[in-house]
């Protein structure tokens, strides 16, 4: 059976009831081409939006297996949008049955595990010497907005999954994982975990 996770990203803000908060191109309509290169074979190439990243930039033991591609530029632009692109995740069998969901994040994904629970292995971490894998953001707000379209067909992935997290300067992943390597602290958090498949654009305030 095949099974698909896709899930359309497009126009990521923080807003409080006085201003807004922007993260950098969250309307994903600026993207460069990344490459990686493994120990042997070809070079796994892909396209990802500017200041976010996905697998073909992250680290890890796993990344000889992991790091594919696993998102796209599309030219599907949510309702009401002055912009052309939005960003297309989707999931991948790495070997033997085991998926990657697609994943998209401001700082660096870690591929460290064939366990996909394991937060010791697979996470996504703040790198605070490199600016290509955080993003720094100035503003308390209470809400973030986005507009995504999740598409499932396999009960083993049921609901797309957003998730932000604000902290201060040092190192932050996410699951949280080891403790004793987090220095920083959370300021604010905001989550969704079980956003609904639809064929159409949803419009969330989280």
């Amino acid at each position: 059976m095949r099974k698909l996770f896709t899930l359309f990203l497009l126009g990521c803000a923080a807003a409080t009831a006085n201003a807004q908060y922007q993260v950098q191109n969250g309307g994903f309509e600026e993207w460069e081409t990344v490459s990686y290169q493994p120990p042997s074979g070809e070079a796994k190439t892909g396209e990802e939006p500017v200041h976010w990243n996905s697998f073909l930039t992250g680290t890890g033991n796993l990344k000889i297996v992991a790091g594919a591609n696993q998102l796209e530029k599309v030219e599907e632009p949510r309702p009401g949008s002055e912009g052309q692109y939005s960003a297309k995740l989707f999931a991948r069998d790495v070997m033997f049955g085991i998926y990657a969901q697609g994943n998209l994040t401001t700082g660096c994904i870690n591929m460290g595990s064939m366990s996909a629970t394991n937060a010791n292995g697979n996470y996504n971490y703040t790198n605070v010497e490199d600016d290509d894998f955080n993003q720094t953001f100035t503003g308390m707000p209470d809400a973030m907005h986005i507009w995504v379209k999740f598409n499932c067909t396999t009960e083993a992935y049921p609901y797309g999954k957003v998730n932000t997290i604000l902290h201060t300067n040092g190192y932050y992943q996410d699951p949280y994982g080891n403790e004793s390597s987090i220095t920083a602290k959370v300021v604010a958090k905001a989550e969704k975990l079980d956003i609904q498949h639809s064929a159409e654009w949803q419009e969330l305030t989280i």
